[in-house]
């Protein structure tokens, strides 16, 4: 920090490993001189914005992310803080059209869709959450195969089907698995013929199924 050719950078980070170490008056602090002595840019109001989402000031948040997004309208953290924002202050509609908005300038970034789920898991929209799951499912088959393999020997997925996997975990997840869901389930099985994506539904099932009573419920499920 004293010296004059690092200041400014250590100014930046250091505010990033506060926030990541959960010290977000110190984040906030450090990032406001930064501010101060480099002057405005985008990504210091969104790491501003995120600490004070964290530390429950949405509207200084929503602010600086404001601040953030009228300086770069691609940056994606500013307007997942900010469907945060909306959300925890509970207007609901303002927080879907923003991450609806993310989600547009870049379909793969999947905090954005993980926070939307959210907010309809809170809102009790279940049926939203099941006809988002079955149309993944449904897409899935068709989508580019698109993967890496990976210094381990694992092949990845990249791109599209990745991200639509990711999806599908995220709505499984977030699914009551009530006796109608489970019995609803089955059938998306049929819809992929992709194995990976069969076995991901699958032990959904079969984990829930764990949790309960297995004799109660196989009467309903055959």
């Amino acid at each position: 920090l004293d010296h004059p050719d690092y200041k400014l950078r250590v100014q930046y980070y250091l505010g990033l490993a506060y926030h990541q170490n959960g010290k977000y008056e110190n984040a906030v602090a450090i990032l406001r001189q930064h501010i101060q002595d480099a002057g405005e840019h985008a990504k210091t109001h969104t790491r501003l914005g995120l600490a004070y989402l964290a530390l429950g000031e949405q509207n200084k948040a929503r602010e600086h992310c404001n601040q953030a997004k009228a300086m770069d309208a691609t940056d994606l953290e500013a307007r997942w803080a900010l469907g945060c924002c909306h959300a925890q202050s509970g207007h609901t509609e303002e927080a879907l059209q923003e991450l609806r908005e993310a989600l547009t300038l870049s379909p793969d970034y999947h905090p954005a869709f993980e926070e939307m789920v959210n907010i309809r898991v809170e809102s009790g929209h279940i049926r939203w959450i099941h006809n988002a799951l079955r149309a993944e499912i449904e897409i899935f088959d068709n989508l580019d195969r698109t993967a890496v393999l990976k210094d381990d020997g694992q092949v990845q997925l990249r791109g599209s089907r990745a991200t639509t996997r990711k999806r599908i975990s995220t709505l499984l997840a977030a699914l009551p698995m009530q006796d109608a869901q489970l019995v609803q389930l089955l059938h998306l099985i049929d819809l992929t013929t992709d194995e990976g994506t069969r076995f991901t539904v699958w032990q959904a099932l079969l984990e829930h199924l764990s949790k309960e009573n297995a004799h109660d419920l196989t009467p309903k499920l055959l």
